[in-house]
């Protein structure tokens, strides 16, 4: 999720890097104030947030489900229900 919300800085390679940056959640008050400005900076521009689409989306993707049904098509992948958007 850090790497689609576009905050890299968030993952941790190994658990010592992870104990690494809590300690500087916890002990870098201005590490902390940026990360938070950041995320909400973040959470505002990325799809990530966005319930209304997911709904709108997810809505969609049911209604083509069943409609792939109702005309008598196999079970199929989603790749198959669902061609790719350009």
């Amino acid at each position: 999720m850090n790497h689609h919300l576009g905050m890299p800085e968030m993952n941790a390679a190994d658990d010592d890097a992870f104990v690494a940056l809590a300690m500087r959640h916890g002990l870098d008050a201005d590490f902390r104030e940026g990360i938070r400005t950041k995320l909400q900076r973040q959470r505002e521009a990325s799809g990530l947030f966005d319930i209304q689409g997911y709904a709108r989306d997810f809505a969609a993707l049911l209604k083509r489900m069943v409609t792939h049904y109702r005309a008598g098509r196999a079970p199929a992948t989603f790749d198959d229900v669902l061609p790719a958007e350009d």
